[in-house]
């Protein structure tokens, strides 16, 4: 991988070259905006459920922003955390990312209006807007 024979060199340049055209070309930070949910309970099909609902919600509204403003919004996810269990927790993640920090919070906002309708009980979710990093 290009980032690992480039570390290995001390080569920055040519690393901050490599990444920054990936990110434009796949719109992520800085040319993007990203948004994650982490959702967590002690009930895993509770879990699943409420992630699944919500990347449900998210990819109708983000289809909706397209269509009538011309946003560019993409839900991944949702899938199980890359640690799907810690002490009994069961973790499932879903990000949203799209080229407009507007868009993405547009979405996000209308997600958790209908999310909180029906969102399931022991079901904790966290939201990070411009994470540091993607769990």
């Amino acid at each position: 991988h290009y980032s690992l024979s480039l570390a290995c060199r001390h080569d920055y340049g040519r690393f901050f070259k490599e990444e920054i055209g990936k990110r434009k070309a796949h719109g992520y930070p800085p040319y993007g905006h990203l948004i994650t949910l982490i959702l967590s309970g002690r009930s895993g099909k509770r879990v699943e459920e409420a992630a699944q609902m919500a990347g449900d919600y998210a990819s109708r509204l983000a289809a909706i922003s397209r269509r009538r403003y011309g946003g560019e919004v993409e839900v991944l996810g949702p899938s199980p955390g890359i640690k799907p269990k810690i002490k009994d927790v069961y973790i499932w993640g879903l990000l949203i990312k799209s080229r407009s920090r507007s868009m993405g919070r547009w979405v996000m906002r209308n997600m958790l209006e209908r999310y909180q309708e029906r969102s399931p009980k022991g079901v904790r979710m966290e939201i990070d807007v411009d994470p540091i990093d993607v769990p």
